[in-house]
């Protein structure tokens, strides 16, 4: 044994030799590698072919409730819906634009057709989607997600090595927030990407204000175009105000640059910020033209709802309200109190690392920066006036304020790795620093018990009592660092740190890919074979996630009336809530369209012949009849339910007021009159005169009518008015017209007509010329003008 271990021990000491060469060689590569291996190991599963997924929850609703594998066990988690009812729809939609030969602008699935490209959370710029086009769909989806842990990881370790820290506590700190929850919690959507972009964010702003060039402009504006791309708003807005706020308070304790020039600084940033968003501006563009006539300028149903003080103690203890599913907590506290957790270990860590840098202005700039972030997300004045009260910060869901929190606790952990391993902390500083965080965990809940009227002991107490050990478990990285071998130590740190996280790992759920995206229950085959160009439309009189749940059918190309996606249009929102009888988005839907009175005219109007309900459920309504009946649904046909298009022989103007309000009342007959926008042709002619039209589908976003001879009249088509829509009668332009409130038409004489409606794209190759364009600029500028520049911040 002693010889082959003499053989064995100078080969692995080669080995370590040449891995610590090659790493102090090509540092940035070697980091990506390892967070590519850590990335991997958390996502495990995917290498045994699982899919990442919330599809499962769609084995809740009808008609896949009776698909349902008998060994299927999944807990739903706090977080699931978004991904099957939304996220993953979507994808699955551009994807097939694109297979299909289009571009993924338009969405015809959802709302009688809305922006897809505009809505954002499609993301169809943003680099990583494109995978889907050329991989499978449910491999690149978990795929996708996966990468987004090494983008945060590596990101996180090339900020730290910026700001001065070590290789091994750059390493720590890209570990930390690359599985922080932040990330990991939100992988399956935009706001994950997002999120995984900030420290490449708050990089490129300290690298240009340290000192401005046009390499640094370039690679700012670069990021702030991939966050556009990455496609969430309102995550995009947080961070860059974060960002201003770091860039702010450095400005204001530099004392050592002139004013002029720290203002210059400022002004960069500003200016990058601006060239980034004109390089998104295909993106962009589309989302505000569409968000300008959105409910969502005015209301969100969770904006504003600032979190309680006892959530505080999720910071600590993640799980001491319970992690799969809220046990014991008010409904207006969600799944976002739990994204805020970086690890208890890493947070004592950080606290020590934190008070070491104290003096450091970027330490003093992302601790005002964590601040403000806290103050808001707990509504402390004057923060809960700014987000109360002044638009558009009142739109802001404040408890999403966690992402920078994160980031600036996994930099303080790389902090203190690096000034412990040279200078290590006396005993006493450590337990005194654990004793502290105790005694506050403790406080929070001592309000959690005043405070809550119930909530489940047994599971705070194992929460508390977790958080206590990996407390522990901190306190002993703190101790070895600069007392053992630096390796040993920071692979100490590394390995105390990812373990506590890997409480998240289980969160995000993989599937076999037979189990892990149902397969097309018998009675949607039926509609996809029967549909006909006709709208269908869930009947659930509890929740509409009970049947056929929104945006579900869009993979199988099945048209809605309904839907759940933001920016949802006002117009629609209005003619949901009032006329179809269906809770709006803005107040979250919970309700679906009433397929009766004047609910159900409207819903004839704009072409919903198909009704699907829970299997041997009753009829919505006494005039529909049932055309399949099996084990997973119901499907029932409305046989006076409109064509897609058709003439009628009359069409009055009216304004948007008095049209809807003649719908809500089930006053307008819509096979006889047309109430069109004010300023249009006033027709009149004989109700004999109603006839169908031809309708056909060329594309998501157009059609072509063919109308059969006949007299004047006024063409109805039951697709979402939008002003995009252009259209040519036998190759003539006309314009088209809102009709009886948010449906499309415009006059024809007497005779046949062939009609060509589209959704104009100027504004968005107008947009893409731009982007184009930025982006070449800011090329040039970055390779003809970039220079050489000193570091503020020495690496250590």
């Amino acid at each position: 044994m002693a010889a082959g271990r003499y053989r064995y021990g100078p080969r692995v000491r080669e080995l370590v030799l040449r891995l610590r060469a090659f790493g102090a060689r090509h540092e940035f590569l070697s980091a990506a590698l390892f967070f590519t291996v850590l990335a991997c190991a958390w996502s495990w599963p995917m290498f045994k072919g699982d899919q990442l997924t919330q599809d499962y929850v769609l084995y809740q609703s009808v008609p896949w409730k009776a698909e349902r594998p008998a060994r299927l066990h999944v807990t739903p988690r706090s977080t699931d819906g978004d991904g099957a009812r939304l996220l993953y729809p979507l994808f699955r939609v551009a994807r097939d634009q694109v297979h299909d030969g289009h571009l993924p602008l338009w969405n015809p699935n959802i709302y009688a057709g809305m922006t897809l490209a505009g809505d954002m959370q499609s993301a169809v710029l943003w680099p990583l989607t494109w995978l889907a086009w050329i991989l499978p769909p449910g491999f690149a989806w978990g795929l996708i997600a996966s990468l987004k842990l090494v983008i945060a990881a590596f990101g996180a370790f090339v900020l730290a090595r910026e700001l001065g820290a070590s290789r091994g506590g750059s390493l720590v700190a890209g570990s930390i927030y690359g599985l922080s929850a932040p990330i990991v919690v939100w992988m399956q959507w935009p706001l994950g990407t997002v999120n995984a972009l900030v420290p490449w964010l708050i990089f490129a702003v300290h690298r240009l204000y340290v000192r401005p060039s046009a390499r640094r402009f370039a690679a700012l504006a670069a990021v702030v175009a991939l966050g556009v791309a990455a496609g969430h708003p309102e995550s995009i807005a947080m961070n860059a105000a974060f960002g201003g706020v770091y860039v702010l308070v450095l400005a204001a304790i530099e004392r050592r640059r002139a004013i002029r020039e720290r203002a210059g600084a400022v002004g960069a940033w500003l200016g990058a910020h601006v060239a980034g968003i004109l390089a998104a501006a295909a993106m962009a563009f589309p989302f505000l033209v569409a968000v300008r006539d959105s409910v969502s300028v005015h209301v969100h149903a969770q904006a504003g709802q600032t979190e309680h003080l006892w959530t505080a103690i999720l910071f600590a203890a993640p799980n001491a309200y319970g992690l799969v599913r809220l046990t014991g907590l008010p409904i207006a506290t969600t799944y976002a109190a739990l994204a805020v957790y970086f690890g208890a270990a890493a947070l004592l860590i950080a606290l020590l690392g934190a008070w070491r840098a104290r003096h450091r202005p970027p330490a003093i700039a992302l601790t005002v920066v964590v601040v403000v972030a806290l103050l808001a997300r707990f509504g402390v004045p004057p923060m809960n006036w700014l987000f109360h009260s002044v638009w558009p910060f009142k739109l802001v869901v404040i408890g999403r304020m966690y992402a920078i929190i994160a980031l600036a606790g996994a930099l303080g952990a790389s902090a203190a790795v690096t000034s412990l391993v040279r200078r290590p902390l006396a005993v006493r500083t450590i337990v005194i620093s654990m004793a502290a965080l105790g005694a506050g965990i403790a406080l929070i809940e001592v309000i959690a018990l005043a405070t809550l009227d119930h909530f489940t002991v047994q599971l705070q107490a194992r929460a508390v009592a977790r958080s206590a050990a990996f407390i522990g478990l901190g306190g002993v990285c703190l101790w070895a660092l600069g007392r053992i071998r630096r390796t040993g130590a920071i692979a100490l740190v590394l390995g105390v740190c990812v373990a506590d996280l890997a409480l998240f790992q289980p969160y995000n759920v993989w599937l076999g890919s037979s189990a892990a995206h149902p397969r097309t229950p018998p009675a949607l085959r039926f509609l996809a074979a029967h549909r006909a160009g006709s709208r269908v439309s869930p009947y659930s009189p509890a929740q509409l996630n009970d049947v056929l749940p929104p945006n579900t059918g869009a993979i199988l190309r099945l048209e809605s009336v309904t839907g759940y996606d933001y920016p949802q249009p006002e117009r629609w929102s209005r003619l949901s809530t009032r006329v179809f009888g269906q809770k709006g988005f803005a107040e979250h839907i919970d309700t679906s369209p009433l397929p009766r009175g004047a609910g159900l005219r409207a819903l004839e109007l704009f072409n919903t012949r198909y009704y699907v309900t829970a299997p041997r459920a009753p009829a919505p309504n006494p005039v529909l009849r049932a055309v399949y009946r099996g084990d997973d649904a119901t499907v029932w046909e409305d046989p006076d339910a409109l064509p897609r298009a058709f003439v009628v022989p009359n069409a009055r103007p009216s304004t948007d007021a008095s049209s809807l309000a003649a719908l809500e009342a089930g006053r307008l007959d819509p096979r006889r009159l047309a109430l069109v926008a004010p300023g249009s042709r006033h027709i009149t002619g004989p109700p004999a005169a109603f006839r169908p039209a031809n309708a056909r589908e060329l594309g998501p976003d157009r059609l072509r009518v063919t109308v059969p001879a006949g007299r004047a009249g006024w063409l109805v088509v039951g697709n979402a008015y939008f002003p995009q829509w252009r259209a040519k009668v036998d190759g003539r332009t006309v314009p088209v017209r809102r009709t009886d409130y948010a449906a499309i038409g415009l006059p024809l004489s007497a005779g046949p007509h062939t009609v060509e409606l589209v959704i104009g794209r100027d504004s968005f190759r107008f947009a893409a010329v731009i982007s184009i364009v930025t982006i070449v600029v800011l090329l040039a500028a970055a390779v003809l003008l970039s220079g050489r520049v000193r570091r503020r911040y020495p690496r250590r």
